[in-house]
């Protein structure tokens, strides 16, 4: 908090109340928006919140008030055994925190390593799941990664128990059976009276053409005579029967519309469907603000181009691009403009590579270049240059001229590695070296000497 009448900075910050173990870093600057971030608090799992108190205050400069940051409150609500507690008492789902010094809090205290399912260097792509016994039970276990920016501080285990999911199961297919009975017997009478509604008529047409042609050659003939008998009871029976074959003939015809009707109602909805199980299948391989192909859809792409080089011996190049300054004009011009240049920038590397080339969103600013066929190395470097100088040229977004840069990694298969994993992992290297050389730059994977890889946090 600050004193009343005084300019917010960090030397007359005042801090009211704090949490031990639960630091107060601030730069040069303090925060003017809302930030939640995960932490470690005396070696136990949290969630630190930062949030500026903004209010009315007299500027003795200008005379007048004016609406400004007040202060900055700091909060820590720590994932303990209440709050794991009460999180689990909402759902059947048990959950256990664990942070990298060992097991921090949970519902099941018997439970102390969880299995991860990602390669070694790795960083989850998705939350893993396994199936684990405690305590005699059994459970599906779900492993949820937490991240500090890009260190791994911990992990949330989320078990639920087969047993009650068996149940829950159980329950569904009785109640989706009860719901099949009741259709049926709602079905049942509906197709008995429509059945007996045209059989009716049928019946009562066979017993008069029975009694009517008796041994006579057409029936048609027979009508044409007979209707011209008024009068008497030949005649009645014969218009009888001429208003139920119109009958007969009606309800023939509204079957048939009810038919089509039908027909066209389940190919449209077929169409639907097909349209709807498309759009999913993109959703799930696109990366939905850029629609370029996902971590998923680039990965297969990579390990099928990989399979026809090395049938082929042929070279395949892998691009780790990085965009320098991104955060700062993301952070002082909003989300907003932050996703305008994002699109700008996907469709920028997309008219500097080839149309058999693929380009990929992997998170954040960070996006990959896959080339699945190359004639030499130099030919990834000037694609990953022009991809540079693109990517150097100015934005004008909502009236704005904005500038970045790009640091870029090139590996090349198969001279920087082999598989899917050690392109990658030799990619980034080389893009943390040319952020290292200064940014804006391009370097291809140098294989060290002396040292062993570096990791690939991805």
């Amino acid at each position: 908090m600050q004193n009343e009448g005084e300019e917010l900075n960090l030397k007359n910050l005042q801090k009211m109340h704090s949490f031990n173990g639960l630091g107060l870093e601030l730069g040069d600057r303090l925060p003017s928006q809302e930030r939640v971030r995960y932490a470690v608090v005396n070696s136990r799992l949290a969630i630190e919140s930062r949030v500026p108190v903004m209010g009315e205050t007299f500027n003795p400069g200008s005379g007048k008030q004016e609406f400004k940051q007040l202060g900055l409150v700091v909060g820590m609500q720590a994932l303990d055994e209440d709050f794991v507690g009460y999180l689990s008492r909402l759902t059947d789902v048990k959950i256990n925190v664990f942070t990298q010094a060992g097991y921090s809090s949970g519902d099941l205290p018997g439970y102390l390593n969880p299995v991860e399912t990602a390669h070694e260097g790795e960083r989850l792509k998705l939350p893993s799941l396994n199936e684990i016994s405690v305590g005699g039970l059994r459970y599906y276990q779900r492993l949820i990664p937490l991240y500090n920016g890009q260190q791994r501080i911990g992990s949330i285990a989320a078990l639920q128990s087969q047993a009650i999911i068996r149940k829950n199961i159980w329950e569904m297919e009785r109640t989706l059976g009860l719901i099949a009975a009741a259709c049926l017997l709602l079905i049942f009478p509906f197709v008995w009276y429509l059945a007996n509604s045209i059989s009716r008529p049928l019946i009562l047409l066979s017993k008069i053409f029975r009694d009517v042609a008796g041994e006579r050659e057409t029936l048609n003939e027979e009508l044409g005579v007979l209707a011209n008998r008024r009068g008497d009871e030949l005649g009645e029976l014969t218009q009888s029967f001429m208003g139920m074959n119109d009958a007969v003939n009606q309800k023939i015809q509204l079957i048939n519309e009810i038919n089509a009707s039908l027909e066209d109602k389940v190919a449209r909805r077929t169409m639907q469907l097909c349209l709807a199980n498309e759009e999913l299948t993109k959703l799930a391989r696109h990366d939905v603000l850029t629609g370029l192909p996902n971590r998923q859809l680039v990965s297969d792409r990579l390990v099928q181009a990989l399979v026809v080089a090395k049938r082929d011996q042929t070279r395949v190049a892998l691009m780790f691009i990085d965009l320098d300054e991104f955060k700062p004009i993301n952070d002082t011009q909003g989300h907003a403009i932050g996703d305008l240049m994002l699109k700008e920038t996907a469709g920028r590397i997309q008219h500097c590579i080839r149309e058999m080339d693929t380009v990929s969103r992997i998170g954040g600013d960070e996006f990959l270049v896959l080339l699945p066929v190359i004639e030499a190395v130099q030919d990834a470097v000037t694609v990953a240059e022009k991809i540079r100088f693109a990517l150097n040229q100015p934005f004008v977004l909502a009236g704005q001229s904005l500038r970045i840069s790009s640091s870029i990694g090139i590996a090349i298969y198969p001279e920087h590695g082999s598989d899917e994993s050690a392109l990658l992992r030799n990619a980034d290297s080389a893009m943390y070296d040319a952020k290292n050389s200064g940014r804006n730059a391009v370097k291809l994977f140098e294989q060290p000497i002396l040292a062993d890889q570096p990791k690939f946090d991805f």
